[in-house]
Parts: structure tokens; sequence; C-alpha cells
């Protein structure tokens, strides 16, 4: 009887008779975020007196609100939603899938991002969608090859202001198509291979937040100009007479991404 009580006892109906997908779905009810998780290094201190890169996860929040007020400012949201990865190993590897499958990764530059993959632990292959906000020209090849890792990429997010064809010193588009091409390739074969019907041409996305600034092309709509009727009706103009170089710059991007999936095809089909 004591050896029966004991098998009882040490019984996880969670674990034992719930099915992996109905957990993982419970999970995603949890770890499932509205706004952009982002990253930051943090340099903890080991029992063995060094200091190692450990990468601490919060709740992004949005840089600008047309409506301020002391109300309704949106506050980092706690992140002991984490918490749920450290209670037993079965929850931190089924847990952390959903974390990296069901967010979009955020990061305030392109090397923030290729560090961030190069050396977080974890199911990366999982990550879906990823967005950064300052587009590094000096490292570019590197970063997009650190993208290879994600097999299960969906979507990358660039401000429209980081790749704005107006601006001196911009970003060479015939570069860029380059620079993406060996991913591009490597998703397109991944997702052919497991019968995925994922339209690349969307990968890469050119953003457009509110707030964004983009001087090249006439945008200006900080936070001043909306507090004051005489300048929000100036800001307003201002936005509507820079939507078409925007919708340009996404079709381009979009163009590009198109240009290296027939190629492929092409390379393919010989």
């Amino acid at each position: 009887m004591l050896s029966t009580d004991n098998s009882a006892a040490s019984l996880c109906l969670f674990t034992d008779q719930v099915p992996t997908e109905i957990r993982k779905q419970i999970f995603s009810y949890v770890l499932t975020k509205k706004n952009p998780i982002s990253f930051c290094p943090v340099m903890p201190m080991g029992g063995d007196g060094r200091r190692k890169r450990v990468w601490a996860a919060q709740q992004c929040v949005p840089k600008y609100n047309k409506k301020y007020s002391k109300k309704n400012i949106p506050e980092l949201e706690p992140t002991y939603f984490t918490a749920l990865l450290a209670t037993c190993k079965i929850f931190n590897v089924e847990a952390s899938e959903v974390l990296f499958s069901c967010n979009v990764f955020s990061f305030p530059t392109s090397v923030v991002a290729t560090k961030f993959i190069e050396t977080i632990g974890g199911p990366k292959y999982a990550i879906k969608s990823i967005a950064i906000e300052k587009y590094h020209r000096t490292s570019p090849k590197t970063f997009w090859l650190s993208l290879l890792a994600l097999v299960n990429l969906r979507t990358i997010s660039i401000p429209h202001r980081e790749l704005c064809q107006n601006k001196h010193g911009r970003v060479s588009l015939r570069h860029l198509q380059g620079h993406m091409a060996p991913l591009i390739r490597s998703l397109q074969q991944t997702y052919a291979q497991r019968g995925l019907p994922i339209d690349l041409r969307d990968l890469v996305q050119v953003s457009q937040q509110q707030g964004d600034t983009c001087y090249e092309c006439g945008e200006t709509d900080p936070l001043w100009l909306t507090q004051d009727s005489y300048w929000a009706e100036e800001s307003r103009d201002e936005v509507e007479t820079e939507e078409p170089e925007v919708t340009r710059l996404r079709e381009q991007v979009r163009a590009l991404v198109g240009a290296i999936i027939e190629e492929g095809k092409s390379v393919g089909e010989l």
C-alpha cells in the first residue's frame, strides 16, 4: 500500500495525462503577449565570481501615444510571466517553444539581434517574428546570416526611416538584396520541403509606427505637435505626404524578395 501511495503522490495529472498539444495551448494563454518582447543583455555574477551575459525579457513600451495623459501611458509589464519556464524541465522545454513562437521579439539594433541569436539558449528555431529599431549598415551580412538559424521565421520588421531611399547615406537596395538572398533561399527550400504555403515576399516588412520620424520624407509627428491643435493639423498633413514614400519602399523591398524567390525557382528547375 505504501508503494501505491507513493506512486500516486508522484503522479502529475497535467504532465502525465494532458497531451503535449493541450499543454502548449494552455501555456500560450500565459506567454503570448500583445506587445513585442524586448530582450536586453545583463551580466550577473555567478558563484565562481565571474560575470556571464544572459538575456532578460521585458514588455516593450510604445514610444508614443497620441492621446497623451498620465492615465493611459502603458507601463513595463513585470517579467514574472517567464517564471513558468523555471517550474520544471518539462515546462521549460515546452513553454520555451511557445514563448519563442508566439511573440514578436524586438531589438534596439540589428547588432543586438545578432548577438541574441548567436548566444541565446532554448529553441531559437521556433522564433517566427522579429523587429529591429535600427539597421546597422556596418555589419549587414553578419545580421542576415545569423537569421539562418531561425528556420520558422515569418516576418522581419524594419522601420521605414532605416531603409528610406531619400536620405543621405541610404541603404543600397541592391546590397540589401544580396545580403537577404541566403536567408530567402534557405527558407524557400525549408518551407517547400515541409509543404508550407508561405509567401516569403512578405518576410521583410517596412514598418511605419506612429511617432517615427523620417525627416527626409517630411514626416514629423512628435508628441509636442499633437498637443496643439494647429501643429496637430500640420503634422497630419506631413504624415499624409510621406505615406506614398512608405508604400513605394514596401513595394520595392517586396519586389527584391520576389526576384530572389523566382531566381531560386529557376535554379531548382535546372
